[in-house]
C-alpha cells in the first residue's frame, strides 16, 4: 500500500509538534484567557464611559482647568484605542470564540444534570422531572437577581457638579472597575439563562429522542422491494500494536484477533452488498493503529467497505498503566490524574488524528464516496475533495507557512458523506457525530453539526437519480431506549449524541421510511424512534465482548429497498468467531 493517501498517513506518524499539552497547563490558559477577556471588557467600557463624561462635562465648564493625571488617563485610552484597532479585525472572532466555549463549558455541567435527572427518574414520573427544572430556573434566576444587586451595591456615587478632572479619575477609580465587572459577570450569566431556555440550539440539546424495542416486525408489499445486505460491525478498537493494551480494559488485542475478525466479516459479506464499520475502527486515532488496520484488513472488503470514524479515533485517548484487574486499573486511572493531557489550544493533534481518518476514508472509497462541496455548491468526490484540500494538510502535519484552511474547516465540509456501493440501491448517509473533546474525561460525548443534518438533505436531493433510497450511519446512539433498569437508562441517557433529535426530525420530515445504524456503547439494540418510522439498529464491538477480547460480534441486515424507502426486512443475524 503505497498510494499517496497512505503516504500522508505515514507523514502524520512523525509530527513536527507535540500533539497534546498538559491538562494543568490549558487549564492555566483557559483561566487567563478568560480573565483577561472580561479585564478588556471592563476597562474598555470604563475608558469609554471617563471619556464620553470628561467630553460632556468639558463642553458644560470650559473654564475648568485639566490636570496631569486627566493627560495620563486620556494617554491610557489612546494606548487602548490603537491596540483594539490594530485587532480589531480579530475581535469579534475571539468574542465568538469566548461565548462559544463559555456556552459550552457551562451547558456541559447543564447536560449531565439533565441525563442524570432522566437516567435516575423513569418516564412515568415525568411530573418529578419537570419540579426539578423548575427548582433549577428558580434557583438560577434568584442567583442573577442577587449577582444584580450585589453589583449595583458596589455602584460608586456620582458627584452632582462634576468637571473634566471628577469624569476621567471617577470613572476609571478601582471602585467603578468593580462594579462594572460583576456587571458584566450577571449579565453574561442572564444571557446564558435565556440561551438555556430558548435557543433552538438547547432545546434540541435537551430533547432526547426516545425508542421501542422492535418486538413484531410490520407486514409489507416485498414484491415491490428489493433486498440489500449489509454487514454491520463497530468499535473494533484496533491498537497500535499487539503489545499495547486498550484504553479502557488495558487487553492486548493481538493481530491473529483482528485478523480472524476481519476475515470472518470478509466470510460474511461474500453474499452481501456492503461492510458498514460505524466507529472507533482504532482505539487512540494513531498513524500505527490506522496502518495496522489496513495491513490486516483483507483487500476483497476495500471496494465494498463504508466506514466513519469515532470518539476513539478523532479525539484525545488516554489510558491508565495496563493492568487486566479491574480494581487495579481503577487505581491506575486516579493516580495518572496528574499527569493528564489535553489539546493544544491550537488543536494540532486533533487536525492529525482528523487527517489520518480523512486518509483511510479515501483511500477505501474515495471514488464511491460523494459530498456536496460548499465551495462550488457541486457534488464530488471524497478523493477530489481531499486531493484539492492537499496543500493546507501538508502544512497542517508539517507546520508550515501555506495555503492554511483550518483542518476543522476542512473536516466538517466534509460532511455529510453518501457512499455508493454494491448494487447502489442503497446510498449510505455518513454523519460525524464526534463532538470535539480537549480532555480525556469528556471524549465520549456527541454532537452532529447543525449545518451537517441540513445539508443532508441537500445531498439527498442532489444524489436522488443515483439510489432508490437513503440509510444513515453515525456512531453514537441516536434514541435512548425506554427501560424500567436504572443502569440502562444512565448509560443511554449519556452515549446519545446531543442533537440527536435534528436529525430524526429531519428524517419524520422526508416522510419515508428511514434507518440508521450506530455503535458506541458495545451493545446490539434494535429499536424504532418513538412517533416515527425511523429504525435504530445498534451493533456491539467486533473485537471486545463482555468477556474480553476475541468475545466480539457483527450483525448481518437485511434491507427491504425500493423508490424513497427504506426498511428493515428481517431482524438482524448475529455472527461472531464462535
Amino acid at each position: 500500500m503505497n498510494s499517496e493517501w497512505i503516504l500522508l498517513l505515514q507523514k502524520t506518524s512523525n509530527p513536527t509538534e507535540l500533539e497534546t499539552t498538559s491538562a494543568f497547563k490549558r487549564l492555566i490558559g483557559v483561566v487567563l484567557f478568560g480573565t483577561a477577556i472580561y479585564l478588556w471588557l471592563t476597562s474598555a467600557a470604563l475608558y469609554v464611559f471617563s471619556i464620553v463624561a470628561a467630553l460632556g462635562s468639558t463642553t458644560a465648564s470650559p473654564h475648568v482647568p485639566m490636570r496631569w493625571l486627566d493627560f495620563f488617563i486620556i494617554g491610557i485610552t489612546s494606548l487602548l484605542f490603537i491596540i483594539t484597532s490594530s485587532n480589531w479585525n480579530r475581535i469579534p472572532e475571539m468574542l465568538r470564540y469566548f461565548g462559544k466555549r463559555l456556552e459550552d463549558f457551562v451547558g456541559r455541567a447543564l447536560v449531565v444534570g439533565h441525563a442524570l435527572c432522566h437516567a435516575i427518574i423513569p418516564d412515568h414520573m415525568w411530573y418529578a422531572r419537570k419540579f426539578i427544572g423548575w427548582l433549577a430556573s428558580f434557583f438560577a434566576l434568584i442567583f442573577i437577581v442577587i449577582a444584580f444587586r450585589f453589583a449595583v451595591a458596589l455602584a460608586p456615587e456620582i458627584p452632582r457638579s462634576i468637571d473634566t478632572g471628577i469624569a476621567l479619575s471617577h470613572f476609571t477609580s478601582p471602585q467603578m472597575f468593580l462594579f462594572t465587572l460583576v456587571l458584566l459577570v450577571a449579565t453574561t450569566f442572564s444571557i446564558l439563562l435565556f440561551r438555556f431556555g430558548f435557543s433552538r440550539k438547547w432545546r434540541m440539546i435537551f430533547a432526547k429522542p426516545k425508542c421501542d424495542e422492535i418486538k413484531k416486525f410490520s407486514a409489507f408489499d416485498h414484491d415491490n422491494y428489493s433486498k440489500f445486505r449489509v454487514v454491520h460491525a463497530s468499535d473494533l478498537h484496533v491498537t497500535a500494536s499487539q503489545e499495547a493494551g486498550l484504553i479502557e480494559t488495558g487487553q492486548p488485542i493481538s493481530d491473529d484477533v483482528v485478523r480472524k475478525v476481519l476475515t470472518s466479516i470478509e466470510r460474511d459479506a461474500s453474499d452481501c452488498d456492503a461492510v458498514l464499520m460505524t466507529g472507533d475502527i482504532t482505539d487512540d486515532g494513531s498513524a500505527a493503529a490506522w496502518e495496522r488496520f489496513l495491513t490486516l484488513c483483507p483487500s476483497s472488503l476495500h471496494g465494498n467497505l463504508i466506514l466513519i470514524p469515532g470518539n476513539h479515533d478523532l479525539n484525545l485517548q488516554q489510558g491508565a498503566k495496563a493492568d487486566t484487574r479491574p480494581l487495579r486499573r481503577k487505581l491506575n486511572w486516579l493516580l495518572s490524574v496528574p499527569r493528564m493531557k489535553a489539546e493544544r489550544f491550537s488543536n494540532f493533534g486533533r487536525g492529525l488524528r482528523q487527517i489520518r481518518a480523512m486518509c483511510v476514508m479515501t483511500e477505501l472509497m474515495g471514488d464511491r464516496a460523494l459530498l456536496v462541496d460548499q465551495r462550488t455548491n457541486r457534488v464530488v468526490t471524497l478523493a477530489d475533495y481531499s486531493r484539492s484540500h492537499l496543500a493546507s494538510i501538508n502544512a497542517h502535519i508539517s507546520s508550515t507557512p501555506g495555503p492554511q484552511t483550518p483542518m476543522s474547516e476542512i473536516w466538517s465540509g466534509m460532511f455529510p458523506l453518501v457512499v455508493k456501493s454494491g448494487t447502489h440501491d442503497v446510498g449510505m448517509i455518513l454523519l460525524d457525530s464526534v463532538k470535539p473533546a480537549s480532555v480525556n474525561a469528556t471524549n465520549a460525548i456527541g454532537a452532529a453539526p447543525s449545518d451537517a443534518i441540513s445539508r443532508c438533505e441537500t445531498l439527498m436531493a442532489a444524489t436522488s437519480d443515483t439510489f432508490k433510497c437513503f440509510a444513515v450511519a453515525v456512531h453514537h446512539h441516536l434514541a435512548v431506549p425506554k427501560s424500567s433498569s436504572l443502569a440502562t437508562r444512565f448509560k443511554a441517557a449519556f452515549l446519545v449524541f446531543e442533537n440527536a433529535i435534528e436529525l430524526v426530525e429531519m428524517l419524520v420530515k422526508r416522510g419515508e421510511p428511514s434507518v440508521v445504524l450506530h455503535g458506541h456503547r458495545h451493545q446490539e439494540y434494535l429499536g424504532i424512534v418513538q412517533d416515527s418510522d425511523v429504525a435504530v439498529v445498534a451493533s456491539a464491538s467486533a473485537t471486545v465482548g463482555p468477556h474480553g477480547v476475541a468475545d466480539g460480534s457483527w450483525r448481518i441486515v437485511e434491507l427491504a429497498v425500493s423508490k424513497g424507502a427504506c426498511r428493515l426486512l428481517t431482524p438482524p443475524a448475529r455472527r461472531n468467531l464462535a
